[in-house]
């Protein structure tokens, strides 16, 4: 939690979050920021802009040779600075060292990391004010591009369910996180007050 309050911008990815957001805040626009949608869009707007060049990290050897074969093919123009599939396990200083050498050297003005949270959340906290680089933790998001994995309909983006699409579609993986992390949400929601008590917008500074 520290880490996530110290982070230069957090988004809420994900529909029970924004939806507490909204009732707490009083802010009717406090919405839900998808990470893979956040990605996908970024590549789109950085196509031939030379100023952006992307370094990636995170997925495996395959998916992520497949993700950049789907990055050439759909977003002709993006400069690709480089990628790295760290080898699976925690964190540790050698491979952020790795990291930070491997960015540095590449010239590279964002990185992405795909590691899945919360190891994603210690990576980029440490790895972007070692690179001095905006650093993005997006989940999901290489897998989904390449294919590897299958995104949630369009549709249920965006209900709140989106979640059980992934639940079904990769059970063994992701029931610990979605069983023990919902319930550790529920209590932090209820040790803060629960759902019905309301806040109210922030009065305009004149």
């Amino acid at each position: 939690m520290e880490i996530l309050k110290e982070s230069g911008w957090n988004f809420a990815d994900g529909v029970p979050v924004a939806w507490l957001g909204r009732r707490k805040s009083g802010l009717h626009g406090f919405g839900c920021t998808r990470g893979p949608s956040t990605f996908v869009q970024t590549l789109h707007d950085s196509v031939d802009v030379a100023c952006v060049s992307h370094f990636f990290i995170g997925s495996s050897d395959e998916s992520l040779k497949e993700m950049l074969r789907v990055i050439e093919r759909d977003f002709p123009g993006v400069r690709v600075a480089g990628a790295f599939s760290p080898p699976f396990g925690p964190v540790s200083e050698s491979l952020i060292d790795e990291c930070e050498q491997r960015i540095k050297s590449s010239g590279a003005s964002l990185v992405w990391v795909a590691l899945g949270t919360p190891k994603q959340d210690f990576f980029t906290d440490v790895l972007s004010r070692r690179v001095n680089l905006p650093c993005a933790g997006v989940g999901a998001a290489f897998d989904f591009l390449s294919g590897s994995v299958k995104e949630a309909p369009s549709f249920l983006r965006g209900t709140g369910v989106e979640w059980l699409y992934r639940l079904a579609a990769e059970p063994q993986r992701l029931w610990r996180r979605y069983t023990f992390g919902t319930a550790r949400f529920l209590f932090a929601v209820a040790r803060d007050g629960g759902l019905f008590s309301r806040g109210s917008a922030p009065e305009a500074r004149e």
